[in-house]
Order: C-alpha cells, then sequence, then structure tokens
C-alpha cells in the first residue's frame, strides 16, 4: 500500500481516458420482427435456394420491419414493401411451420449410443451384415495360475 501514498496531500488521482470503438452496423440485423414469424436472408439470385425456400412457405418480408443500415443514408425500409439488400431479400415463415419441420427433423435423427446399443445387440446375436470371429481355442489356458 506504500505506493498508494506516494500523492501529496491535496491532490486528486487521474483518471484514464478509456478510448472505446463504436459498435459496427451489421447490415443484416432486423429490428421490428413480428414475433411470430421467423427470419432468414436468401439469395434473390439464386433459383434453386428461392425454389427451397417457397417449398419450405418462406414469403419475402412485407411487414414493418426495419433492417440496420447505415444511419445516413436514406430510409429505404417501408411497410409493405419488400426487404431486398443487394442480392439478399429477408424472407419469413410462421415459427408454428419452423417448429414443426425441426421437431420432424430430429425425430428422425437415432442418438449415437442408441444406435451403438441396437448394433452390439445385434452383433451378439449373430444378426449383423459382419461377424467377429476369433482366432484363438475355444478352450483358455492360463499359464501363470496352476489348476
Amino acid at each position: 500500500m506504500k505506493g498508494l501514498t506516494n500523492m501529496k496531500p491535496g491532490r486528486k488521482p487521474k483518471k484514464a481516458n478509456i478510448v472505446s470503438e463504436p459498435r459496427p452496423v451489421d447490415a443484416t440485423q432486423v429490428l421490428n420482427k413480428d414475433r411470430t414469424l421467423h427470419y432468414v436472408w436468401g439469395r434473390n439470385d439464386d433459383d434453386m435456394e428461392m425454389a427451397d425456400f417457397a417449398a419450405k412457405q418462406y414469403i419475402p418480408a412485407t411487414g414493418k420491419e426495419k433492417i440496420m443500415r447505415n444511419p445516413f443514408e436514406k430510409v429505404e425500409d417501408v411497410e409493405g414493401a419488400v426487404k431486398v439488400r443487394g442480392n439478399r431479400i429477408l424472407m419469413c415463415c410462421p415459427k408454428e411451420i419452423v417448429n414443426v419441420r425441426r421437431k420432424a427433423r430430429s425425430a428422425r435423427h437415432v442418438p449415437a449410443s442408441k444406435s451403438a446399443a441396437a448394433d452390439a445387440r445385434k452383433l451378439s446375436r449373430g444378426q449383423s451384415d459382419f461377424a467377429i470371429k476369433g482366432e484363438g481355442s475355444e478352450e483358455t489356458v492360463r499359464e501363470s495360475i496352476q489348476e
């Protein structure tokens, strides 16, 4: 504590100037989202991706959503208009549909522990496509223990 008492009486300690940079603006950040919708960005110049989004029941977002941009640029996000940034388009789908799709996908997934246990049962019953055969004899002889 001796180093802290070197200051002359009556003087205030100097404060350090902290310099921080402003947070960069994310051009894909969406504000004023509808909580019932799931949002994704799609490439509007890729027909296969647009067909995939249409099959998954996504539509172009035309609500009150606002896209973060440079604050000095003209605001182009008008309610009812499609939100496009370069070759990207903002798409949305009801969250209920997305949740049903996710549950169906997770139901198809088999955990590794269950599939390993099933494989072990098949191997023990000899029902698998491959069999493990030992090269040893039927009788085990222990050399270190006299019987």
